[in-house]
């Protein structure tokens, strides 16, 4: 059973309980019981997934690391574009800045580069 069926399990155990004012004082408990049952088992799922989305991004960083971009950071700019750690290449800072893409800038003039990606144009100083 997931959480999300759970959760809707003990809302209406909730509603059975607003309601048991005027049952006895036995029927209350009973719905009790089930209402503490029900959110032990929530938080055993949510307890899961958290260990699952933990067990996710360690995965996720690792495979970042391994292709190489990871953490990688800008280290100079120049005509207006970024450039990074043994890379010559000018790329878009609006697409890095925006979506961490390395998208390669194209060449106008000497002083000017367009961006194929987003169409920024870009322009040294």
């Amino acid at each position: 059973m997931n959480a999300e069926t759970r959760l809707e399990r003990a809302m209406a155990i909730v509603e059975e309980v607003r309601q048991a004012g005027q049952v006895d004082a036995e029927t209350r408990a009973q719905c009790l019981d089930a209402l503490d049952g029900e959110l032990a088992g929530v938080r055993g799922e949510v307890e899961a997934l958290r260990r699952e989305v933990d067990g996710l991004k360690a995965e996720n960083r690792r495979l970042r690391q391994s292709r190489g971009g990871g953490e990688e950071e800008p280290v100079a700019t120049r005509v207006g574009c970024y450039q990074f750690a043994n890379d010559d290449t000018l790329y878009c800072p609006h697409c890095w800045d925006r979506n961490k893409q390395k998208s390669a800038t194209t060449r106008i003039t000497a002083r000017h580069r367009v961006c194929p990606a987003c169409s920024t144009p870009l322009s040294g100083r």
